[in-house]
C-alpha cells in the first residue's frame, strides 16, 4: 500500500500527486507567474503554477497559517518576486505543505541559497520534523545537510 493506494490499482500520477508536496530548485526557477505571496502558497492546493480559481475562505486561512509558521505572514500581499531568494524557497515549501501531504519531497532545497537562508530553511525542516507533519525525503549532495531528523540515508 502506497499513499493510500494498493499497488497496481490503476491510479494515475495525478492521483498520487494529490498526496505529495514537491520542492526543487527547478520548480523555483519555473515559478515565474506574477502574484503575491499568498497566491503562490494557495496555488499548492491545486498543484498549479499560478492561481486560476477562487480559493475557499478556509484555504486562505490555512495559507496564512503556513505563512505565519515560516515567518512571512506580514508579506502575504507582497509580490513573490520582491522577496529574497531564501524567502521564496520557504514560501514554496509552505506551498508544498499546504495540502498536508503524506510525503514531502525536497530535491536540493538549499541549492542557490546563501548560508543564512540555507540554515533558516534547514531549521524549519527540523521544526517540521518535530511536528510529524509529513514524511520527508531530502535529496542533497551536501554531507552537512544529513540532519539527525533523517533516519535513513542512501548514498549513490
Amino acid at each position: 500500500m502506497s499513499l493510500g493506494f494498493k499497488r497496481g490499482s490503476g491510479e494515475s500520477i495525478w492521483d498520487l500527486k494529490k498526496h505529495m508536496g514537491i520542492v526543487s530548485a527547478e520548480l523555483h526557477r519555473q515559478y515565474r507567474v506574477n502574484g503575491d505571496l499568498l497566491t503562490v502558497v494557495l496555488s499548492g492546493f491545486y498543484d498549479s503554477i499560478g492561481l486560476y480559481q477562487q480559493p475557499e475562505h478556509y484555504h486562505i486561512e490555512i495559507a496564512q497559517q503556513w505563512l505565519a509558521k515560516i515567518g512571512l505572514l506580514p508579506y502575504q500581499h507582497n509580490s513573490f518576486r520582491s522577496l529574497s531568494y531564501g524567502e521564496q524557497r520557504l514560501a514554496l515549501i509552505a506551498r508544498a505543505l499546504i495540502k498536508s501531504p503524506y510525503l514531502l519531497i525536497l530535491d536540493e532545497p538549499t541549492q542557490g541559497l546563501d548560508e543564512l537562508n540555507r540554515h533558516r530553511l534547514l531549521n524549519f525542516l527540523e521544526h517540521l520534523a518535530e511536528q510529524k507533519h509529513s514524511t520527508m525525503l531530502l535529496v542533497s549532495h551536501r554531507k552537512d545537510e544529513f540532519l539527525p531528523i533523517f533516519e535513513q540515508h542512501i548514498k549513490l
